[in-house]
């Protein structure tokens, strides 16, 4: 751009003007020749040459076609190592937790607990109410009781006399006379025991339903203190209540979740993720878990258990990856939250570049290359793994490089 000119001598020496003085909407104009305007610039200064009497003493001209092109931060390719974390945030859970909930519906009739309540294993944690199972079951024991007295009454003790026997006897005694006193005593004897036999069937009868009803009280009752039992929820084991979201009187129903009860012996973390992350996550994997409550203290973790992929049943749906916690978060209470961060891949000794270098045309990665003259040219390059702060230059630059930061 014409910026200024001195011209004149004498009186008139030192007479100044500005380009921008004399700019017109055609001189200005983006589509106007760069010669054009600088033939107009020139036309001009000839006219104020004249109209300051012809003198000629032109002092100075300056001319700059375009503005200086700003300084920006250069950067050398160089060699790190890198890592790919993936980032979350969680909470501080027991190793060892159980759903509490109820195996029939109804309405809560007692909550016996609160969170944060330390318990054995076998308390009753809550009921609901199950006034007339309870009814039913102590009919169905008092039934019991008498099929068992009924049937130590109809019992027979004690073994019986083999009917072959008798009948061996009675016909040895008529092979040596069938008149003899002696076959009329095996005949009387064989007869009796005939009809007491009859009779004894009758009583074994007897025993056999008083058996079948003693049975069947007995599954009975069986089933009722089962039914009982499913309107009580219990400790599994001793443990603290990490969560109970019901009160008395309020309407559940079978096996929905109404509390967590947690062994605090060891902690873990558990943190919800995309599955799209989640693919990337390995059982092993070091992790760093940073907890508020403990002083902001990052802790040196590994990852314990990854859910599969597959297991997603809809759109929008996160998994849950499980942390190891060790004793240096012990006292830690359940719940708190924590940050973590998954260390996925690491490469060392690989070429890196900030990744505000690396800027994206469609499908291409480009970086701009400051040579040594100071000129820059745009590269395409390959990258590899990416982070917040770096990315990896697969191909494209070499170490030493200067290119533009951002």
């Amino acid at each position: 751009m014409f910026r200024g000119i001195t011209v004149g001598d004498g009186a008139t020496r030192g007479v100044m003007f500005d380009i921008d003085m004399i700019r017109a909407p055609y001189l200005g104009s983006p589509s106007m020749p760069r010669l054009a305007r600088a033939a107009v610039v020139v036309l001009f200064a000839a006219q104020v040459l004249t109209a300051c009497g012809g003198a000629s003493d032109v002092q100075a001209v300056r001319v700059s076609a375009k503005p200086t092109e700003p300084s920006r931060a250069t950067v050398s390719v160089r060699r790190a190592t890198i890592a790919e974390t993936i980032r979350g945030v969680g909470r501080v859970t027991a190793a060892n937790e159980t759903p509490l909930f109820f195996r029939s519906s109804g309405r809560v009739r007692v909550v016996n607990v609160q969170p944060s309540q330390t318990v054995k294993r076998g308390d009753v944690l809550a009921e609901i109410d199950g006034l007339s199972l309870q009814t039913q079951l102590q009919i169905a024991r008092a039934n019991t009781e008498i099929g068992e007295l009924r049937a130590a009454m109809t019992a027979e003790a004690g073994g019986d006399r083999s009917v072959r026997d008798l009948h061996a006897a009675l016909d040895r005694a008529l092979a040596s006379d069938p008149n003899s006193a002696a076959t009329k005593q095996a005949r009387s004897q064989y007869e009796a025991r005939i009809v007491e036999l009859k009779v004894k069937g009758g009583k074994l009868a007897e025993s056999g339903v008083a058996e079948k009803n003693l049975e069947i009280a007995r599954l009975t009752q069986k089933l009722l203190e089962q039914q009982v039992e499913d309107t009580v929820i219990r400790a599994e084991f001793d443990g603290v209540i990490a969560e109970m979201g019901i009160r008395n009187g309020d309407q559940v129903q079978p096996f929905a979740a109404v509390g967590i009860l947690a062994d605090p012996s060891r902690f873990q973390v558990r943190v919800d993720m995309p599955p799209v992350d989640v693919a990337k996550i390995r059982m092993g994997q070091a992790a760093t878990v940073t907890i508020e409550t403990l002083g902001g203290m990052a802790l040196t973790e590994t990852v314990v258990d990854v859910p599969p992929v597959s297991a997603v049943r809809g759109a929008g749906e996160s998994l849950q990856v499980k942390l190891s916690l060790g004793d240096a978060a012990r006292g830690v209470l359940l719940g708190v939250p924590a940050n973590v961060a998954i260390t996925t891949q690491q490469k060392d000794g690989v070429l890196v570049v900030p990744s505000t270098a690396v800027k994206r045309f469609g499908g291409r990665r480009i970086v701009q290359v400051v040579g040594t003259d100071g000129r820059r040219r745009d590269v395409e390059v390959d990258v590899g793994l990416v982070n917040e702060t770096e990315t990896e230059i697969v191909d494209g630059l070499t170490e030493g490089q200067s290119v533009v930061a951002s």
